[in-house]
């Protein structure tokens, strides 16, 4: 979903399809279709059809990578939402979308 300066939708839908096992997180698609709606922030969400919603590390780095490359075009990454089942995760208010790599340095 992107966002306007006063949080109005600008866009919402899907930009990639994963399988079973694995979700690319298409980056340049993302800066463009931020680019292209002039968006000022940004959510994304995926789902875990395993059923956990929890995030792997994989999805933490993609968010990592994401959030970076936005904010390159001066686009603002709120948060990355992953849903699973009757379950969902919120990496910002689960406090993992600002460190995510000081994250896995607690470990």
């Amino acid at each position: 979903m992107l966002l306007d300066a006063k949080g109005k939708e600008l866009y919402c839908g899907i930009v990639s399809k994963g399988t079973l096992n694995d979700a690319t997180l298409p980056i340049r698609k993302i800066v463009d279709f931020s680019l292209r709606y002039n968006a000022k922030s940004a959510i994304i969400a995926h789902n875990h059809p395993s059923g956990l919603a929890l995030p792997s590390r994989e999805d933490l780095v993609s968010t990592e990578n994401v959030k970076n490359a936005l904010e390159l075009i001066g686009v603002k990454l709120l948060d990355h939402f992953i849903v699973a089942d009757n379950d969902c995760v919120s990496l910002a208010q689960s406090r993992m979308l600002p460190q995510v790599f000081d994250y896995f340095e607690e470990d």
